[in-house]
């Protein structure tokens, strides 16, 4: 009783500081990145905490796996170095009696990974996915912000406006770079401006209405420019805008639509995304149990190297589950042997430790052992006959 709440404890306290340690990793990382698409025009940057949160969750049966795996290492690593080991398995407990407390633990967090695998994390992506498209297909007229350079949905339009009034429709200073069809292709257009209106509406059509400004069409260094002087120009804005439905990949399609569509002739991406996320809890259990005899072969390592062992395995443990991922993606591996090849193979792997580690490495001493003395003898009665 008191093994398995002082186990308890040590590894909820320490799943507990890793897990903070690494969210804070991946939050920084995904800040940075936010932000910088967000200086770049690809994201609204109003919307950059609320796709930083949906990034947080869509993480989050990426980061509790690793977690608990590096958590166990630690406090079994730590428990081997303070002798704490030597007495409990002096006591009679053996690597065995180690399963059923870390399973205790890692059950539950194994039930979080699978409701954010199945539920959370598709809801998060379909969110991010909406939220990035429709900051793509909004219209030009919202696109137009004093000070800043705005593409257009197609890329085809840079606009630069220096100020803009209060009521949001006069503006001063503008610039426009726009790619124009001709006769020999594409003709580069640049338009400047000393006012003009945003919004004016001819025959149920938006304009960018420009006064008092030139227009300068042709192509650099292949000959000269046409300029145009003007006292008023209609630019158009929204000439086709984009009403197709929204796109989603895989990983924001809901888990009853994917299951659903298991047994179509085109369902092999969702026979691979249904074993990704059937992938995400059972890694949880494996890793827990992988870290029991790995304790003790990372006993010699500092504390530090624990870490990075940990997330090694780990990596490779993903990247395999990506590669069988995958194989069932294009059908040259089937989903009911998919969906747990990867992990069967590392159960057998942490059940073969914890065997070697018991009682595995005695047997194979006293086999080797039986075997150089049968050679011993072989070599000594063939020396005899050679006398």
């Amino acid at each position: 009783m008191i093994f398995r709440r002082t186990l308890t404890t040590e590894l909820t306290n320490a799943a507990g500081g890793v897990f903070v340690a690494l969210f804070t990793i991946f939050l920084t990382m995904t800040l940075i990145k936010m932000l910088g698409q967000a200086a770049n025009g690809r994201i609204a940057s109003e919307a950059v905490f609320a796709l930083i949160a949906f990034a947080s969750l869509n993480a989050l049966p990426l980061l509790l796996p690793p977690t608990f795996f590096i958590a166990v290492l630690l406090v079994l690593t730590r428990w081997y170095r303070d002798h704490e080991m030597v007495i409990w398995l002096s006591s009679g407990l053996s690597l065995k009696g180690f399963v059923r407390p870390v399973l205790r633990v890692a059950l539950p967090l194994a039930l979080i990974v699978a409701l954010c695998a199945f539920v959370i994390s598709p809801w998060a992506n379909r969110q991010t996915t909406e939220m990035k498209q429709r900051f793509e297909r909004r219209s030009d007229t919202s696109r137009v912000a004093p000070g800043e350079f705005s593409e257009s949905g197609g890329a085809q339009r840079v606009f630069f406006i220096e100020s803009i009034s209060e009521n949001g429709r006069d503006v001063h200073n503008v610039f426009i770079s726009q790619q124009r069809p001709a006769e020999h292709g594409m003709e580069q257009s640049v338009l400047f401006a000393n006012s003009g209106k945003v919004g004016e509406v001819v025959n149920g059509e938006n304009f960018l209405v420009l006064e008092n400004g030139r227009r300068y069409d042709g192509n650099p260094g292949l000959g000269p420019f046409d300029v145009v002087m003007f006292e008023r120009y209609g630019v158009l804005l929204d000439a086709k805008p984009d009403l197709s439905p929204i796109s989603f990949t895989t990983n924001a399609v809901s888990t009853g639509q994917l299951l659903r569509a298991l047994n179509k002739p085109d369902g092999a991406p969702a026979r691979a995304e249904v074993a990704r996320r059937i992938g995400w809890p059972l890694m949880v259990l494996t890793l827990a149990l992988l870290a029991i005899p790995l304790s003790y072969a990372a006993l010699r390592a500092g504390r530090s190297m624990n870490v990075l062992l940990a997330l090694l395995l780990f990596a490779i443990y993903n990247n395999l589950s990506y590669l069988v991922q995958a194989r069932v993606f294009q059908e040259r591996l089937s989903f009911g042997v998919g969906w747990w090849l990867t992990h069967g193979c590392v159960l057998l792997t942490a059940l073969w430790l914890m065997f070697w580690r018991e009682n595995g490495r005695h047997r194979v001493g006293m086999v080797l052992g039986r075997w150089r003395a049968r050679v011993v003898a072989r070599r000594a009665m063939n020396a005899l006959r050679d006398v």
